[in-house]
């Protein structure tokens, strides 16, 4: 992850993410942009590394919006699929569909 623009209320990081599969048959590499918005209070809480993984916020929620795109890739080439856990995401940003605490004002872009 690269910070590539920093203004009061938007933070635009640049992501590349190499995924392989269990077992090591595939590896998919996913890049694009994230925009962290709501000022430095949200940029700090993105950027907060889990206590348990040690593993940045807003690297989980980039990993949980790629990891669809990236299931149905594997699906459609016939292929493993890379774990959902690979980064040993912390409960509360497991289920983005639940509505449960996700930073707010993330939003990620992935080109596969």
């Amino acid at each position: 992850m690269d910070e590539e623009d920093r203004s009061n209320n938007e933070l635009v990081i640049s992501f590349l993410l190499t995924i392989s599969t269990k077992p090591a048959l595939v590896q998919f590499e996913v890049g694009g942009t994230a925009r962290v918005t709501g000022g430095r209070k949200a940029f700090e809480e993105a950027l907060a590394a889990d206590a348990s993984s040690n593993v940045p916020r807003l690297l989980h929620t980039i990993y949980q919006k790629v990891f669809t795109s990236i299931f149905l890739v594997s699906s459609l080439i016939d292929t493993p699929f890379p774990p959902p856990d690979l980064l040993h995401s912390p409960s509360e940003t497991r289920d983005l569909e639940a509505g449960m605490d996700v930073p707010q004002g993330v939003e990620a872009t992935a080109q596969t």
